[in-house]
């Protein structure tokens, strides 16, 4: 196992149709990209299981439900994520977690090594055109790099619980906390959230495609429109 780097997302049950069109994306566009899938009940480990050698599942849970963002069940699986995270922190120099709402157009991997030794976060602008000055950072593709910052900052005992669980869950501790770490925007023609994706797909060439900004099953129609619904 590569102890310098992993890729990792976190699925159930409910999101397996999400996660299997990123697994998709990877195999269609020819992407060497070793994805670990972390799965929070029996029944989608056994189905990535064979389709993916780095399968884990989280013990102690059995949380099968697709749920939208606005659902208060949501942040449960968020706290989840930020376990993982802190797992991997502890394990490999950097760790790179991904939405399952994402696709693959390009290997990132060296585009993002180039800032990697700069910052402790490289992480997707999230901004909104319709509030173009406000900063907003999105916390369904980032990269971090393991020091004592990041692995402090991860571990959910360091975090309330409150707020993992309430309003926008973790990506609004990231930043409301974002100035702990020396963290990087992403260009957004190059790793664009759906918001941009949607204004600018005829201009831009990305290496990733990020469809949030929409809730639940909203999130395939959009992806068969663009053509990033792959089987």
């Amino acid at each position: 196992m590569n102890k310098e780097e992993c890729v990792l997302t976190l699925t159930n049950k409910g999101y397996i149709k999400y996660t299997k069109n990123l697994i998709n994306s990877i195999n269609k566009n020819n992407i060497d990209l070793n994805l670990f899938i972390y799965t929070m009940d029996q029944h989608s480990f056994n189905y990535f299981k064979k389709l993916n050698e780095n399968v884990f599942l989280i013990e102690g849970l059995n949380t099968k439900k697709f749920l939208k963002q606005n659902s208060p069940e949501f942040g449960n699986y968020m706290l989840e994520k930020i376990k993982i995270i802190h797992q991997a922190l502890q394990t490999f120099e950097s760790v790179i977690y991904l939405d399952g709402d994402i696709v693959i157009k390009k290997n990132f991997l060296n585009h993002l090594s180039h800032y990697e030794k700069d910052y402790d976060l490289l992480i997707q602008d999230d901004k909104n055109p319709k509030k173009p000055h406000i900063e907003y950072l999105c916390a369904g593709f980032m990269k971090i790099n393991s020091n004592t910052k990041t692995v402090n900052f991860f571990d959910s005992k360091n975090i309330s619980k409150e707020m993992i669980m309430t309003g926008l869950h973790d990506q609004q501790y990231i930043n409301e906390n974002k100035n702990k770490l020396n963290y990087f925007k992403l260009p957004l023609d190059l790793y664009p959230n759906g918001a941009h994706f949607y204004l600018n797909h005829d201009s831009i060439d990305p290496y990733i495609i990020h469809f949030n900004y929409v809730l639940g099953n909203e999130k395939r129609k959009l992806m068969k429109k663009y053509g990033e619904w792959y089987k």
